[in-house]
Formats: structure tokens, C-alpha cells, sequence
């Protein structure tokens, strides 16, 4: 019988990726703290963030946005 196996480290992928998940709570603590309406949308147009200035400024609730063609709702 033969036994075969492949050990890679990962150490420096995980720390990697540590490192952006650190950022993304950071990026998204900013939008969510804006004063300024947070709006992204992804390559069809569809929400993707609404922060809360946003809220305030078109009065929708980011529930009612997320995932909505923004031309649909602002149109």
C-alpha cells in the first residue's frame, strides 16, 4: 500500500483574508455612520447598500431598497 499527501501552509492566505474581512467591517461601520446618503448598486442597477442618511434623505427603509433596481425606486 502507498500513502501520498500534499501539505501546504496557509497561514499567509488566512491572515490575507483576516485583514479584508477587518477592512470590510471597518468600510461598512463608515457608510453605516455617514451623514452623507450611502447608495451602492451593482452592475443591473439592483441596491446593494443603503445607509441610514439614506433612509432619512429618500424616506424608504433599506429593507425596501436592497435588492431594488434603483431607477425603479427613485424613478
Amino acid at each position: 500500500s502507498c500513502v501520498a499527501a500534499t501539505v501546504r501552509d496557509v497561514t499567509a492566505r488566512r491572515d490575507a483574508l483576516d485583514a479584508v474581512w477587518r477592512a470590510h467591517g471597518a468600510l461598512g461601520a463608515l457608510v453605516a455612520a455617514s451623514p452623507v446618503a450611502i447608495v451602492t448598486c451593482d452592475a443591473y442597477g439592483n441596491v446593494r447598500e443603503w445607509n441610514p442618511a439614506a433612509v432619512r434623505l429618500f424616506r424608504i427603509r433599506r429593507e425596501l431598497a436592497l435588492g431594488v433596481d434603483l431607477r425603479t425606486l427613485l424613478g
